[in-house]
């Protein structure tokens, strides 16, 4: 046989095709690799002046590369109440969050702590005794843990004026409030 421009060469017998390969677990930077959701309706009690409380509110996750991020959503129902009993009282408080036993997000700090969570009454009588603030403080974070070991992550509380309370995951009539934390394991 003759082979020469134009004209098409043998055709041999295609093989079997190899199996594919696995994509890693690393995958493309910022792949999401895990997502883990935990959430309570415990209801916890942050009284004046008290030191962090844990909320209840925690996941565990255990990232599958060293050098995999973790993207931490919190969502929790909150009621901060000012005690006035007819004084200018000032609510103010703190949601952290920690990863183990290192704090990796706290709120702004006024010198006191860490600032979240307040309500002020702009008037003051011997009619008003409480003051209400209902409703639900968000935390979004990136953290680098640089571990594959089961990691946990929790919220705490604080509250920095007496007589003031603040709750977490308040109990109501018909449930309780619920509070919702979601890891998800970014690859980097």
């Amino acid at each position: 046989m003759i082979w020469g421009p134009g004209l098409p060469g043998p055709q041999g017998i295609a093989g079997a095709q190899g199996p594919q390969g696995v994509t890693g677990a690393a995958g493309a930077p910022g792949k999401v690799l895990q997502v883990v959701h935990a959430s309570t309706t415990t209801p916890v009690t942050v009284s004046g002046a008290a030191a962090w409380a844990d909320t209840t509110l925690t996941a565990t996750i255990t990232p599958s590369l060293v050098s995999s991020k973790v993207l931490v959503f919190c969502y929790h129902q909150i009621w901060v109440q000012n005690q006035t009993n007819g004084t200018a009282l000032t609510a103010i408080g703190a949601i952290r969050l920690v990863r183990g036993s290192t704090t990796v997000w706290s709120g702004w700090n006024n010198g006191t702590g860490p600032i979240g969570l307040g309500v002020t009454p702009q008037m003051v009588s011997a009619v008003i005794d409480n003051i209400d603030q209902y409703g639900q403080f968000s935390i979004g974070y990136l953290d680098s843990p640089a571990s594959t070991a089961p990691t946990t992550y929790k919220t705490q509380c604080n509250n920095y004026a007496s007589p003031s309370v603040i709750y977490c995951q308040p109990s109501g009539t018909t449930a309780n409030g619920r509070s919702d934390i979601i890891l998800m394991e970014i690859a980097a």
